[in-house]
């Protein structure tokens, strides 16, 4: 499992954390939580399944200070359509570019999402549960998902 601190506070291996079952590897990804995006490798199909209280609303810092890219989650059980997602909670009319992974689509798995283009030119079209994100800001932001 991988995930990316965007925050600049990891200091292992760049902004890359990762835990694993090699006991010759050290792990520095520690925790997990629903603000995170995860790249995770699997050898076969399975399921992964969350135990906990959701809470009603979960905050999530943009930073800049990892190549302005932070790989997040979208924790909301709501499916919201882009830009509104981002734009009606915490990012307003700033820029902000969006990819995301979908390996069931062979032909074109990367999906994106960009503010400043032509609406055709973007085959992401809403945010929902289960996907991670990687998110693009020109400055500092907060984002707020309501649930």
């Amino acid at each position: 499992v991988y995930a990316w601190d965007a925050s600049g506070a990891h200091s292992g291996s760049g902004n890359w954390m990762k835990a694993d079952n090699d006991p010759l590897s050290p792990d520095d990804l520690l925790t997990l939580d629903e603000t995170q995006g995860f790249w995770i490798h699997m050898t076969a199909a399975d399921t992964l399944v969350i135990t906990g209280s959701a809470p009603s609303t979960t905050t999530i810092p943009l930073y800049i200070t990892g190549g302005t890219w932070n790989l997040v989650s979208y924790p909301a059980a709501t499916a919201r359509v882009l830009p509104d997602a981002l734009s009606t909670n915490g990012l307003g009319t700033s820029n902000f570019l969006i990819f995301s992974y979908r390996p069931v689509d062979s032909v074109d798995p990367w999906k994106m999402y960009d503010r400043s283009a032509e609406p055709y030119a973007n085959d992401l079209l809403s945010m929902t549960a289960g996907w991670g994100y990687w998110i693009q800001v020109q400055a500092p932001a907060t984002w707020n998902i309501p649930y």
